[in-house]
C-alpha cells in the first residue's frame, strides 16, 4: 500500500476488496483517511487480527463492510481496545461476516452499544453468544434490517421493542428458545421478514402473524413448534415464501380457505399433516415450489395439480399417497424437479409425462407397473434430464433402448428393485455422463458389457468461485433454494435440484446422497441378477468409480488382475458367484479400498498380502472358498491344503451335459453286454444255466449298484 494514499484527505469513498494486502491495516495508510464515508474490506487478505478501534476518529465513517466469503475460521476482528475506546462515527450500515470477533466479558462488542443510526446491521458467522440482542432495536430506532445469522445467541423473542420501522429479522442457526410473541403484530406491524430457521421456538404459531400486512418472508422452519397453521395466516396477500419445514405441526396440510396468491415457495415438509392434498392450494398460482414430503398426507394426487402452471418443484415423498399418477401432470411444463417416492402409487407413469425442463424425477418405492421399454413418448422432451429413479416399484420388461438416446445429460440411473429382464442393454455405454448406475435386484441375464468402460464415471466437483457479499435478503438462492432459473446454474448436478436425493448401496450399507453430496457419487451396482460369463477386464478402466458391486450373480471365470486399476474404489464386492482360481495380488495397490468382498466364490490360492487397506479386512470377506488359505484366514497355506486345480472348480453346464451324456453311455453298453450274456448261457447247459443266471444277476445288481451310487455324487457335485 502506497503511502501516499494517505494524502488523499478528502477521500469520501475506499473500495479495497477482493484484493491481497500482507500488512496490518492498523499502521496502513487508510488509518489518516478520517474523512472517509464508505470502507469496503471484503475479501481481502490482511493481517489478523484487524484492530477496529483504528478508526476510532473516523468521524464521517457511514457505511463499513468487512466480509470473508472463504468461510475461514482463523480471520479475528479485534473490537475492543485497553483504553476503552468510544467511536466518534455513527454507523448507518455494518457488515461483519464470516470473522471472529474477539468479544469483551459481556459478551458483544462494546462499540455497537454507541451506535444509534443504523439501518443495517449483520453480524454473520461471529461466533457471538449472549441473549438475543433486543437492545439494538431499541437504541437504533431506524434499523430496518438486523442479520445475526450463525452465532451462539440464547435468551427468547419476549423482549423485542415496539416500532414501526419495516424490519427484516434474520437469525437462524442459533439457540434461542421460547414462543414467538403472542403479539408480535401489534410490536411490529410492519415486519417484512422473519427467519428464525435452526433455533429452539416452541409453542404454537400466533395467528397474529396473519395480522401482519407486509410480511413476505417467514422461515420457521427447524424448530419445535406445535399445533395447527393459522387461518389467517394462509390469508396474508403479501406472503411469498412459507417455511414451516421440521416441526410437529399436525392437523390438515392447509387452511381451507386461502388467499395467499403471492406464494412461491410453500415448505411444509417433516411435520405430521394428516388428511388429503387442499384445494386451497390451487389458489396459488404463483407457486414454484411445494413441498409436502415426510407427512402422514393420504388420498390420491389430484387431477387439479396440473393447473398450477408456475410449479418448478413438486416434493410429495414419504406420505401415504395412492391411486394413479394422473394425466394432468404431463400440463406441467415448467418442472423441474418431480419426487413422489415412498408412497402407495400404482399404475403406469403416464405417456405423456416429458417436461422440457426436468432435472429430477423420483418414482421409487412405489407400486408402478407397466413395461417402460414400450413407452414410445415418455420423456422425449426431457432432454435436460439428470437423475431418474424408479427403484423399488414392479416395472418389467426389458431395459428400455431409448435411455440413451432421449436422455444424454443423465448422471445417475437407478432402476433397481423391479423386475426387468434380459441382457443389458449395450446403448447404456452411451451415457457418457453417467457417474452412477444401479441395476440391482432384477432378472437381468447375459453377460456385463465391456462397453461399460467406455464411460468416464468422473464426478463433478463444486465450483470454487466466491460470490461478492449479499445479505440474506439479496440473495435469491437462499430465499428460494432450488429454483431452476433463480440463478444462474453451473455444471454441478444439484444446482437448480438442492432437494433431490438418491439412495444407493456402498460399503455394505445404504447410503442417501443427497443435495451437492451428489456430486459425488459414482458407481456400479449389477448385483442380485443372473449375468453370467467371466468379469470383463476392461473394467479396470473404470478408474475413478467409487464402487463396484456385482454379487449374487452367476459370474464365471478368474478375477482380472486388471481390477488394480480401480484406483478410487473404495467398495469392492464380487462375492456369492462361481469365481475360480486365486486372488490377483496386485489388488493390494486399491488403497483407497474401505470394503472388499469376494465371499462365496471357488477361489483358491493364498489370500493377499495384509498391507495397506488390505491389513484391516476380515475373514468374512473371504469365508466360503474351502480352497483359499492365509491369513485372516485360519487355514495356513500348504502343499497339502491347497488341493489339486480340478477340485477347485465347479463343474459348468456345458460340462455336466458331457459328464451326464459318458454316464448314460457307459450304463446303456454294461446293460446291453449283461444281457447278452444271460441269453447265450441259456443255451449251453440247462445246469449251468441255473448257476449262471444266478452269478450273472448278482454281477449285474452289483455294477447297478456301483453305476447309480456315481451317479447320484456326480449329481450332488454338479448341482452344487
Amino acid at each position: 500500500m502506497p503511502p501516499c494514499l494517505g494524502n488523499l484527505t478528502s477521500l469520501r469513498r475506499l473500495d479495497l476488496s477482493d484484493n491481497i494486502f500482507p500488512w496490518n491495516i492498523a499502521t496502513s495508510p487508510v488509518v489518516a483517511l478520517t474523512s472517509l464515508e464508505i470502507l469496503a474490506l471484503s475479501n481481502t487478505q490482511f493481517q489478523t487480527p484487524i484492530s477496529f478501534s483504528s478508526f476510532a476518529n473516523h468521524s464521517k465513517l457511514k457505511v463499513f463492510l468487512l466480509s470473508n466469503d472463504g468461510y475461514t475460521n482463523d480471520l479475528i476482528v479485534e473490537t475492543e481496545h485497553p483504553t476503552n475506546w468510544v467511536p466518534t462515527f455513527q454507523l448507518k450500515y455494518l457488515v461483519l461476516e464470516n470473522y471472529r470477533v474477539n468479544m469483551p466479558k459481556e459478551g458483544f462488542p462494546t462499540f455497537l452499544y454507541h451506535q444509534t443510526e443504523l439501518k443495517l446491521l449483520t453480524l454473520v458467522k461471529t461466533n457471538l453468544v449472549g441473549e438475543f440482542p433486543s437492545w439494538l432495536l431499541k437504541n437504533n430506532t431506524k434499523l430496518n434490517t438486523l442479520a445475526l445469522q450463525e452465532n451462539n445467541f440464547t435468551g427468547t423473542l419476549q423482549d423485542l421493542p415496539a416500532t414501526s420501522n419495516y424490519l427484516e429479522l434474520y437469525a437462524p442457526n442459533n439457540n434461542i428458545q421460547g414462543i414467538i410473541p403472542t403479539n408480535i403484530s401489534k410490536l411490529i406491524p410492519n415486519l417484512q421478514l422473519l427467519v428464525m430457521k435452526s433455533n429452539s421456538l416452541e409453542g404454537e404459531i400466533p395467528s397474529s402473524l396473519g395480522d401482519l400486512q407486509y410480511l413476505v418472508i417467514l422461515d420457521l422452519s427447524l424448530n419445535s413448534l406445535i399445533g395447527e397453521i393459522p387461518e389467517n395466516l394462509a390469508n396474508v396477500f403479501s406472503l411469498g415464501l412459507l417455511n414451516l419445514t421440521g416441526n410437529c405441526l399436525s392437523g390438515q396440510l392447509f387452511p381451507k380457505v386461502s388467499n395467499a396468491s403471492s406464494m412461491v415457495f410453500l415448505s411444509l415438509a417433516g411435520n405430521h399433516f394428516t388428511g388429503d392434498i387442499p384445494t386451497s392450494l390451487l389458489n396459488m398460482q404463483s407457486l414454484k415450489l411445494l413441498d409436502i414430503r415426510d407427512n402422514n398426507i393420504t388420498g390420491a394426487l389430484p387431477n387439479w395439480i396440473g393447473d398450477m402452471k408456475s410449479l418448478k418443484l413438486l416434493l410429495l415423498s414419504k406420505n401415504h399417497l395412492s391411486g394413479s399418477i394422473p394425466k394432468s401432470i404431463c400440463r406441467l411444463k415448467s418442472l423441474g424437479s418431480l419426487d413422489i417416492s415412498n408412497n402407495k402409487i400404482t399404475g403406469l407413469i403416464p405417456p405423456c409425462f416429458s417436461p422440457p425442463f426436468l432435472k429430477y424425477v423420483n418414482f421409487k418405492g412405489n407400486g408402478l407397473t407397466g413395461m417402460l421399454d414400450q413407452m414410445s413418448t415418455a420423456f422425449t422432451n426431457s432432454s435436460q434430464l439428470r437423475i431418474l429413479d424408479v427403484g423399488d416399484n414392479h416395472i418389467t420388461g426389458n431395459i428400455p433402448q431409448w435411455i440413451a438416446n432421449r436422455l444424454p445429460e443423465l448422471r445417475i440411473l437407478v432402476l433397481k428393485g423391479n423386475n426387468f429382464g434380459g441382457d443389458i442393454p449395450h446403448k447404456l455405454c452411451h451415457l457418457q455422463k453417467v457417474t452412477l448406475i444401479d441395476l440391482s435386484l432384477n432378472n437381468l441375464s447375459g453377460p456385463i458389457p465391456s462397453c461399460l468402460a467406455n464411460l468416464t464415471f468422473n464426478v463433478i466437483t463444486s465450483s470454487t468461485e466466491r460470490v461478492a457479499y449479499k445479505p440474506y435478503f439479496l440473495r435469491p438462492e437462499l430465499l428460494f433454494p432450488g429454483l431452476p432459473g433463480i440463478y444462474d446454474e453451473s455444471n454441478n448436478i444439484m444446482r437448480s435440484n438442492m432437494y433431490a436425493h438418491v439412495e444407493f448401496v456402498t460399503k455394505l450399507r445404504g447410503n442417501v446422497y443427497e443435495g451437492q453430496s451428489l456430486n459425488f457419487a459414482s458407481g456400479v451396482d449389477l448385483s442380485c441378477n443372473k449375468l453370467s460369463g467371466n468379469i470383463p477386464p476392461a473394467i479396470g478402466n473404470l478408474s475413478l468409480i467409487h464402487s463396484l458391486n456385482l454379487s449374487h450373480n452367476q459370474l464365471t471365470g478368474r478375477i482380472p488382475s486388471a481390477l488394480s486399476n480401480l484406483k478410487s474404489v473404495e467398495s469392492l464386492d464380487l462375492s456369492y458367484n462361481n469365481l475360480v482360481g486365486p486372488i490377483p495380488a496386485e489388488l493390494v495397490e486399491l488403497t483407497s479400498l474401505a470394503s472388499f468382498s469376494v465371499a462365496h466364490n471357488n477361489l483358491s490360492g493364498k489370500t493377499p498380502d495384509l498391507k495397506a487397506q488390505f491389513a484391516t479386512f476380515e475373514e468374512n470377506s473371504y469365508e466360503g472358498n474351502p480352497f483359499l488359505c492365509g491369513p485372516p484366514l485360519k487355514k495356513n497355506c500348504s502343499t497339502s491344503t491347497t488341493g489339486p486345480s480340478y477340485s477347485t472348480t465347479r463343474i459348468s453346464d456345458d460340462d455336466s451335459s458331457t459328464h451326464l451324456v459318458a454316464f448314460w453311455a457307459s450304463f446303456a453298453g454294461a446293460f446291453v453286454v449283461g444281457f447278452i450274456g444271460i441269453v447265450v448261457f441259456l443255451f449251453i447247459n440247462p445246469y449251468w444255466e441255473g448257476i449262471w443266471f444266478r452269478m450273472v444277476r448278482r454281477w449285474i445288481f452289483a455294477v447297478e449298484y456301483f453305476l447309480i451310487d456315481k451317479f447320484y455324487k456326480l449329481k450332488h457335485l454338479v448341482c452344487g
